[in-house]
């Protein structure tokens, strides 16, 4: 997303955030003007799945979400009448929990009501981490079909292993595994995918679905065809990494994903306990 595109939508954002008592509320109408959505009645019911949900995970739908009195909304030249909701930092969060997620507006809402600091620049890292976050998830399934992919070989932890960080020293430029743990300054026991930027962990994702696919066109391949398969897939992933002006063995380790994890859980169990005004 660009720094401009970051800035107006923080800004916009803050000049819909209202205080009182201490604690801070937005309009459902003006997160519905944020969007650029065309049906409000939708929206409505957006808003009363995602009260749903509060009440479901016991938070009590009453300290996140409230109606208000009627307003007035002017749509396509005609003054309409609308229901008015107060959204607590969380409710909004929730409601964008239930929109698209690949709208670039909305990804921004699922960073900007949890974040403690709410300056465009602080929440640009934010959104960075929160990728990472969604890439390892990605790569956390893709690794459970890899392995499940693999199961006729009966190659045990022991030989997954060693077929996994051939394709890694192919990925590497030539570092293994272990090597790349090593050079990263991680100890031996850590999973290197928890310390790997995005980038990285998309290359892994790539080369290990053409390897699941290729397997699915013929699962009757031996040990040593699909060492040679997975390395394949690993050399195309790097290739494409390449083509970027991008080698990964040399970019930086990045933050331990469990770290990352439990700060946005924090930041979440915050947004929570906040709630609306009384």
């Amino acid at each position: 997303m660009q720094h401009a595109a970051l800035q107006s939508m923080t800004a916009e954002l803050n000049a819909c955030r209202q205080e009182a008592s201490g604690k801070e509320f937005w309009h459902a109408s003006a997160l519905f003007k944020f969007l650029r959505l065309h049906d409000y009645p939708s929206f409505e019911e957006i808003i009363g799945s995602a009260a749903d949900i509060c009440n479901r995970k016991g938070n009590g739908p009453d300290r996140h979400f409230l109606s208000c009195p009627p307003i007035q909304f002017r749509d396509e030249g005609m003054d309409i009448i609308l229901d008015e909701y107060k959204l607590s930092a969380y409710g909004a969060f929730l409601v964008a929990k239930h929109l698209d997620e690949s709208l670039p507006a909305v990804q921004f809402m699922l960073n900007y009501f949890p974040a403690e600091k709410r300056e465009w620049l602080a929440l640009a890292l934010r959104r960075d981490d929160w990728e990472r976050l969604k890439v390892r998830q990605a790569l956390r399934q893709v690794e459970k079909d890899f392995a499940h992919a693999l199961r006729n070989l009966h190659l045990g932890e022991e030989g997954y292993g060693l077929l996994k960080s051939s394709g890694d020293k192919v990925l590497f430029g030539g570092f293994s595994t272990k090597q790349m743990r090593t050079k990263l300054g991680l100890d031996a026991d850590v999973v290197l995918s928890d310390y790997l930027p995005a980038v990285t962990m998309r290359a892994r994702i790539s080369a290990d679905t053409h390897t699941i696919e290729q397997l699915e066109l013929n699962p009757r391949r031996t040990e040593d065809e699909v060492a040679d398969l997975h390395r394949h897939a690993n050399q195309m992933a790097r290739n494409a990494l390449l083509d970027s002006w991008i080698k990964p063995e040399f970019l930086p380790v990045a933050e331990n994903i469990h770290h990352l994890e439990h700060r946005f859980k924090e930041d979440l169990d915050r947004v929570i306990e906040s709630g609306l005004p009384l």
